[in-house]
């Protein structure tokens, strides 16, 4: 199964705890692609080159939502925030042919994006015609961001294309996909499978 991640090609501008994750998930796991800011723009425009050309005027965080998506519709495999620290090999025990979404640390979301395994999928097709929509139908308040007022920042693009957007999506698809229970991958507990240092530093990152 390949391993993909999404981060600057310039190291220097990563976090030391990026460094600490994707050791531990070296140690298991050799098939690892780590996407720079180029490789997403060119995937995005190969294989979604009319919306690339919307997704181009926003900021790019709306581009690295989109694309974890799309690389796991066409690619599939596990898509892993970089601040995702794997504390216990799991991979092993999934049924390849299942999607698995990890459960929601916030109150507003049932899942998060930031760890997701699929093999290619038309569940993922679907997805991304509904961030389009929502996309398109939020253009003025997309386009404002990250100067768009807020209560809290990145609702939009959380509503948009990030996890409450799919929290909304599957919860009228919820019969196509595990999730992976929120105690045991997104916590900050001894106890766990994967843990989430959630750096909230992605998409600031030039």
């Amino acid at each position: 199964m390949m391993l993909h991640f999404l981060a600057p090609r310039d190291k220097t501008k990563w976090s030391q705890k990026w460094h600490t994750c994707l050791d531990s998930w070296r140690k298991y796991h050799c098939c690892i692609k780590i996407w720079d800011d180029e490789e997403i723009d060119d995937f995005i425009k190969c294989n979604d080159p009319e919306f690339y050309k919307t997704l181009k005027i926003l900021h790019k965080i709306f581009r690295l939502d989109y694309v974890r998506s799309l690389i796991l519709e066409k690619m599939g495999g596990a898509y892993i925030d970089m601040d995702m620290e794997l504390k216990s090999p799991f991979l092993h025990q999934l049924n390849n042919s299942k999607i698995y979404i990890v459960g929601a640390s916030a109150g507003d979301e049932i899942v998060q994006n930031s760890l997701m395994i699929s093999p290619p999928s038309e569940f993922w097709t679907r997805f991304l015609t509904y961030s389009r929509k929502n996309i398109i139908e939020n253009l003025q308040a997309v386009r404002a961001y990250p100067d768009y007022k807020e209560t809290i920042r990145g609702t939009i693009v959380r509503k948009t294309v990030g996890p409450i957007a799919l929290s909304n999506f599957i919860k009228h698809n919820k019969e196509q996909i595990e999730i992976l229970p929120a105690d045991l991958f997104n916590n900050s507990k001894d106890l766990s499978f994967t843990k989430h240092h959630q750096t909230g530093i992605w998409g600031f990152i030039d």
